[in-house]
């Protein structure tokens, strides 16, 4: 799923898991220290977190088998993997949901009606609100985590600036396949290391993250790093097509 529509799909499974938690809140508050406030407590206001998690995780469903490819760009042309959508997803409609609970609510006079309070602590809890939906909307815009390779060498965003390594300054041999089980990070060496320089220069590359079979990737980019003559195909259909035949026949 592109991830701009898993992001749509988890703003709106959040505001629903607000809305609703919002509307057993009141519930809650009417029916007190009754069996029904009792039962929706336990068992209704975790369902309100727990039905829109749900709902998006099979919607966005993270894969068991990571696809061997990689999103062909054009002009500039360069392959793209993006990050799993899932879950920073999941915890923007978490913080949405939490939300909720910030919300003060009180009885009016007569006792039949729930209303929002109006004093003090009603601005604090309306501030709270507000950092926790500002929260949700920085998970989902700037979750930017990305490896991108083009003829030039290699660029990786994660939380902080996107760092871009050249094809020759990284180091032959590298990166290491990954192992069976796929680390978070598999490091990318830069070639002027020396021994006497200290624990050797390197640039995370976020595997554990990343929409992409990890070994595909890794082998990519160990071909761009010893054969330069490749770099010039980087982001076309055709070179595409080498590396995914390529792998197949790896796998067979």
């Amino acid at each position: 799923m592109p991830p701009t529509r898993a992001r749509v799909i988890a703003a709106g499974l959040g505001l629903v898991a607000f809305l609703a938690h919002l509307m057993v809140t009141f519930q809650v508050h009417r029916f007190g220290g009754s069996g029904a406030g009792l039962l929706f407590r336990l068992v209704v206001v975790p369902a309100t977190a727990a039905v829109p998690l749900l709902v998006f995780a099979r919607l966005v469903a993270r894969p068991a088998a990571r696809p061997a490819t990689f999103r062909v760009e054009r002009a500039p042309d360069r392959f793209v993997v993006s990050a799993f959508a899932q879950l920073p997803g999941m915890q923007a409609i978490m913080f949405m949901w939490l939300a909720a609970t910030f919300v003060q609510t009180e009885s009016t006079p007569d006792g039949e009606r729930v209303r929002l309070a109006g004093d003090t602590g009603a601005v604090i809890s309306v501030v709270a609100v507000v950092l926790l939906f500002a929260v949700s909307v920085a998970l989902l815009l700037w979750w930017r985590v990305s490896v991108v390779l083009d003829p030039d060498g290699i660029t990786i965003s994660r939380f902080r600036r996107p760092v871009t390594v050249r094809w020759d300054d990284l180091s032959p041999g590298g990166p290491p396949a990954p192992a069976r089980v796929a680390p978070r990070d598999v490091p990318l060496f830069y070639r002027d290391w020396r021994p006497d320089l200290g624990p050797p220069r390197a640039e995370q590359l976020p595997v554990g993250l990343l929409d992409v079979a990890p070994a595909f990737l890794t082998t990519a980019i160990r071909q761009y790093v010893e054969q330069p003559g490749l770099r010039t195909k980087i982001g076309t259909p055709g070179e595409l097509d080498r590396l995914r035949a390529a792998a197949g026949e790896s796998r067979g």
